[in-house]
């Protein structure tokens, strides 16, 4: 970004870039738009998973009472988990991409897979506690009405202490 302030701002190319990165930050606002509107699959699915039929039954019993943001139990985390997990992975491509001994490897599909594989497992690792957070939040939507954050994370840390925050 600071090379683009060392360009004329009535130069062509320099209202491109612009126009480029603005074109960009729309692109990430709707995905995470888009994702925003599936959190209510997700909600039920996880449940489902978790707690079974008799989860579910609570879970739309207790929106049927106007409790709708359970359904949305979980969104905070889920978009941090994603912002997390992406610089970490670009971190990662990137250092290996210079890496000599990953760039001796000649045939580059398999260059790349190598490194977008351990790329992929480094970001997940970072933001796996996040993904264990929503899961939680959002099972627990469907024996309490309004659990936070804090407390989500005190139940985790108190059942399993940090490995089942980091670990699962």
């Amino acid at each position: 970004m600071p090379h683009l302030m060392k360009q004329k701002k009535n130069d062509g190319n320099y209202f491109c870039k612009v126009i480029y990165i603005l074109l960009i930050l729309i692109i990430i606002m709707l995905s995470q738009i888009g994702i925003l509107l599936l959190m209510p699959i997700d909600t039920l699915k996880t449940v489902s998973q978790i707690e079974n039929k008799k989860g579910v039954d609570q879970l739309l019993s207790k929106i049927r009472q106007g409790n709708i943001h359970l359904l949305y139990s979980g969104a905070l985390a889920n978009a941090l988990s994603s912002f997390i997990g992406h610089y970490p992975w670009f971190y990662t491509y990137n250092l290996l991409s210079k890496n000599k001994v990953i760039l001796s490897i000649e045939w580059s599909t398999c260059r790349n897979v190598l490194i977008g594989f351990i790329s992929s497992i480094v970001s997940n690792t970072i933001a796996n506690s996040m993904r264990v957070i929503k899961t939680t939040k959002q099972s627990l939507g469907s024996t309490r009405s309004s659990t936070t954050y804090a407390e989500t994370i005190s139940l985790i840390l108190a059942a399993d202490g940090f490995r089942g925050l980091f670990g699962r």
